[in-house]
């Protein structure tokens, strides 16, 4: 599903040029649940940002379902993004005036969806989620999982080839933070193809495959025997 080949950013503040990615190669398959996990720093969300089309790489080639998208223009990137990423991040973003099913279904009200498709369309997406019965709440009106969550369907309405994560619990303590992953597990299980950035490795080893970062490379990549996972 995606396929880097020597991936490479720069910054630079001011006049010095700081080497955040530096050659990173990684196939991720069709149906896998990743975490990329490291210290603060390592470039971990640096290169979610890059698979997921939020930024554009200095160098090298990021391919996603057979597509060469590191040749796309900010145009096309952005119909992309639209028609067949999904993304949940750190802060769950919900628009605060704006009900469960109104911030769920905004992204396709985008894509010019008629007003009783979008509502259908949200209200099967929450239903995923077990949040079915909270529609009309507002984000003041739901726990901060709860909240999550609505993040979550509005990430999967259209129906992503992946869904990118990018600390989705760091806000949150380790009840709320096992039952998002919990969520994700039960999407993964339905075929989701997910990627998730954390610092956390208890949290990390939920997925079926670890690639931990440092400086801006991979230090190891392994698969997670789940019959090992830690209880909780």
């Amino acid at each position: 599903m995606i396929e880097t080949k020597n991936l490479i950013k720069n910054y630079y503040l001011g006049q010095v040029e700081v080497k955040v990615i530096k050659g990173i190669n990684i196939k991720i398959n069709n149906g896998e649940f990743v975490a990329i996990t490291g210290i603060s720093g390592a470039g971990k969300s640096t290169l979610l940002y890059q698979l997921s089309l939020l930024d554009s790489p200095t160098s090298g080639k990021i391919f996603i379902d057979g597509q060469d998208v590191s040749e796309f223009g900010e145009t096309k990137k952005t119909n992309f993004r639209l028609n067949n990423l999904g993304f949940v991040f750190q802060e769950s973003a919900l628009i605060p005036e704006l009900t469960a099913e109104e911030n769920v279904f905004l992204p396709m009200l985008m894509k010019g969806y008629k007003i009783k498709k979008c509502r259908d369309l949200a209200k099967e997406s929450l239903e995923k989620l077990n949040m079915g019965d909270k529609l009309k709440n507002l984000p003041s009106q739901l726990s901060g999982g709860q909240q999550q969550r609505v993040a979550i369907a509005r990430g999967i309405i259209n129906k992503p080839k992946v869904l990118f994560a990018d600390e989705p619990t760091a806000n949150l303590d380790s009840k709320t933070s096992q039952t998002v992953l919990d969520a994700f597990k039960q999407l993964n299980n339905e075929g989701q193809t997910i990627v998730m950035v954390t610092h956390e490795k208890i949290y990390a080893n939920e997925a079926d495959r670890v690639i931990e970062i440092l400086d801006g490379k991979i230090l190891k990549d392994k698969k997670i025997n789940k019959n090992y996972r830690i209880k909780k």
